[in-house]
């Protein structure tokens, strides 16, 4: 949307340093109008270049509570012509007569904060963002508060970096920060774009990490659950941080974070549940996920570590036939649960690596095995009886 095409300068028909009598009586014209059902029209509708305006008394209401307080008149008013000298005079009678060409050539012979004003509403107007702002630089480099004077009198103290930011604010809300972060040269503007765009995406990965962290210590389905939903909400919103680069500090603090949580959450449910291909599998799925976003150093070697021991322990899994007939256990808290177990780092739960038991006899086995050993002694008795019996004889 053109950020000029709703202001409510424009709506009321007057200029964003027009005197306050003025407005108001742009205003009872107008409502008195409307409520016989007639329609106002204005010069600075500018409909040729800004498509039709449709007033209703509501909509007349809602313009002049937008611009009851100073700081609004001001943030509207960045985004509207202003008039202010003889040269202002000639050039809108030319752009409201249809030739915005003439009134553009007369503003680019002067440099006061109203002809820089207007070259920067005429280039909007034009879908010309990056000329807008290229004049908007200029217009509020000159530290004075020029342009905040024009339009608030002595009342205008907002600094021009202030008035550079907000007006940044404006656009980004109307065209969007990749658009306008597209248009722009000046760094501390970039940085004020781009700090704007992973504000809330950082504080949306940040309250996800801190649910998923909130689960530690309990029950391994839920640990199993809080990384998988970390990781749903990490694969939405890590990649909208491409405004920042991979080597940005905040970038790789956030990725590294979020690896070291999910890949926590694949390490204690692996631990906490008995030892089958498809436990092993699940932990698998988060751990990789983990070592893909990861950035630094520390965090890829964890991850790598912890997946090649789970790799490890895959291939020495039995096929799955005789996994099901002879499964292996895995008590949690027992003190057979490990043989040993492998530090992947300073501070980090080690991942354990179980200890495959004998798989334990079938009763049906047992019976018989005591009932062979029953018939040999019976077998045994009775030769030493038949060997005593014959020696007598």
């Amino acid at each position: 949307m053109n950020p000029l095409s709703r202001n409510p300068y424009r709506l009321l028909g007057v200029y964003a340093n027009s005197p306050i009598r003025e407005r108001v009586s742009h205003i009872n014209r107008l409502n008195a109008f409307l409520q016989v059902g007639r329609a106002v029209s204005f010069p600075l509708d500018l409909t040729p270049f800004l498509g039709p305006l449709e007033r209703t008394e509501a909509s007349v209401a809602e313009a002049a509570s937008q611009l009851a307080l100073p700081q609004d008149q001001l943030r509207h008013a960045q985004c509207w012509f202003v008039k202010a000298t003889p040269t202002d005079e000639i050039a809108f009678n030319h752009l409201c007569g249809g030739d915005p060409d003439k009134a553009i050539s007369l503003w680019q012979r002067m440099n006061d904060p109203s002809s820089l004003q207007n070259r920067l509403v005429c280039a909007l107007m034009r879908d010309d963002l990056a000329s807008a702002l290229a004049v908007a630089e200029g217009l509020y480099q000159s530290g004075d508060n020029a342009f905040a004077r024009l339009i608030l009198g002595d009342d205008g103290r907002m600094g021009d970096d202030d008035l550079g930011r907000q007006l940044l604010d404006t656009l980004c809300e109307t065209l969007g920060e990749e658009r306008v972060l597209a248009s722009l040269t000046r760094v501390d503007w970039r940085q004020h774009v781009q700090q704007r765009r992973v504000g809330p995406l950082i504080a949306g990965l940040d309250a996800a990490w801190a649910a998923a962290k909130a689960t530690r210590g309990g029950d391994p389905h839920g640990r199993l659950a809080a990384g998988r939903a970390l990781a749903l909400r990490t694969r939405i919103l890590l990649p909208q941080l491409s405004l920042l680069p991979a080597t940005d500090l905040k970038y790789q603090m956030m990725a590294d974070k979020l690896a070291q949580e999910i890949l926590q959450c694949g390490i204690d449910y692996y631990n906490a549940m008995d030892l089958t291909a498809e436990t092993l599998g699940e932990a698998l799925q988060l751990m990789r996920f983990a070592q893909s976003i990861a950035v630094g150093q520390l965090a890829r070697e964890r991850c790598k570590k912890n997946i090649d021991i789970l790799e490890r322990t895959r291939e020495q899994l039995p096929p799955e036939p005789v996994a099901a007939e002879f499964p292996t256990t895995h008590q949690r808290g027992s003190s057979k649960r490990a043989s040993r177990t492998v530090g992947v780092g300073p501070g980090v739960p080690p991942v354990w690596i179980r200890r495959r038991t004998a798989p334990p006899k079938d009763r049906s086995e047992s019976i018989r095995e005591v009932i062979t050993y029953i018939f040999m002694g019976i077998v045994i008795v009775v030769l030493m009886v038949l060997g005593i019996v014959s020696g007598c004889s």
